[in-house]
């Protein structure tokens, strides 16, 4: 026993400073990660970054079996010593995939409509650092790898048919329960005694997670993804230039006008008012959008509609696919115009203030 334990005394020195300095060091590595998923995630059809999503995956599915298969070994034996890390690498591995998730969605939302499913995703990967000792539960690892995998295949699945809509969401949810049926049929397999223990609260967890999201979905809460917006804004002129660029002129703006809720729009009569806006979606994906053209109605106290026009998109350009819409016969007061899917689910939204008169600043041109 002196010989044995002798041989593992490097491995307890390195248990022993990780856990001296577990949280200072899941601290650091929680804003690290998230900044580095920030500034290198890239597109959501990319292979390099559903690789590393795939990666993750696989490092969970890796940490929950070591965390399961362990509890049946002697921590003096080689998988005993593994499987202290398992939850470790599982917070690793759900970190670094609910991190790419609120980053992707966020990209894709709007904080208005959105929020509730951005703030379920938010909870979710904070509190994933503050869990790690609930993660020898195996109900409760199979539930937060259910919702996951159900996060990804909202995303994923439409990149594969080339199509979004209610019959690719509700595909995607059907992939989810089958994913997940059959990583627990696996699991049965090797850890049939885990599985038999959990399978009250896996009845109860996992129908419960994918109502919420039925739920958040038919109601517009989850952002449309894969698509998102780029670009938006409003216009007095848009024009086509033979490169196949887009020329745009507004009115000069102050620094300070960017905490206004409504941009000033001064309108001179008969004057077209442009609304441009670029939406990226995946390589080979076609689908509709729509400016909802919406004016304020001071004595009724809302927002009513003044025009819908949908035009198609195609996937595939880094900046977008770029569209704009124009209105001539506009009134003064407060307009809003949003960029939504066919179903409704929005995507952006800019707000202007029109003023009948001559602009007052001068008029400058961008390419877009």
């Amino acid at each position: 026993m002196e010989q044995k334990s002798t041989g593992w005394e490097w491995w307890r020195k390195i248990e022993h400073l990780f856990h001296k300095y577990e949280r200072k060091v899941m601290s650091v590595s929680f804003v690290f990660g998230f900044l580095l998923d920030n500034l290198t995630l890239t597109r959501i059809d990319m292979w390099l970054d559903l690789l590393i999503i795939f990666l993750y995956f696989a490092i969970a599915f890796l940490g929950i079996a070591l965390s399961n298969i362990g509890t049946r070994t002697s921590q003096e034996s080689i998988l005993g010593r593994v499987a202290i890390w398992a939850p470790i690498i599982m917070q690793f591995a759900f970190g670094g995939l609910l991190s790419n998730f609120v980053v992707f969605y966020s990209r894709s939302a709007t904080l208005g409509a959105n929020w509730p499913f951005l703030l379920f995703l938010g909870v979710m990967f904070v509190g994933n650092e503050f869990i790690e000792k609930r993660y020898q539960r195996f109900g409760l690892q199979m539930s937060i790898l259910f919702i996951s995998i159900f996060s990804f295949s909202i995303f994923y699945v439409p990149i594969v048919v080339n199509r979004i809509g209610d019959l690719v969401f509700l595909a995607s949810g059907l992939v989810s329960l089958l994913l997940i049926t059959f990583i627990l049929w696996l699991f049965g397999k090797v850890i049939p005694y885990r599985v038999r223990a959990s399978r009250r609260v896996l009845m109860r967890s996992i129908p419960a997670i994918f109502l919420l999201i039925n739920i958040m979905y038919f109601t517009n809460l989850i952002p449309p993804l894969p698509l998102s917006l780029k670009e938006m804004g409003v216009f007095h002129s848009v024009e086509r230039t033979e490169d196949g660029r887009y020329s745009v002129k507004f009115e000069d703006k102050k620094w300070y006008d960017f905490f206004e809720q409504f941009e000033t729009y001064h309108h001179i009569n008969s004057e077209r008012v442009y609304v441009y806006s670029a939406v990226f979606a995946p390589t080979d994906l076609r689908t509709k959008i729509l400016h909802h053209w919406q004016y304020y109605d001071a004595e009724m106290g809302t927002w009513k509609s003044a025009d819908k026009l949908q035009f198609p998109i195609y996937g595939g350009r880094d900046g977008g696919y770029r569209g704009y819409s124009f209105k001539t016969n506009i009134g003064p007061g407060l307009w809003r115009v949003d960029v939504i899917t066919e179903r409704g689910q929005l995507l952006g939204r800019v707000k202007f203030n029109v003023i009948t008169g001559v602009p007052t600043a001068s008029l400058v041109s961008n390419i877009f």
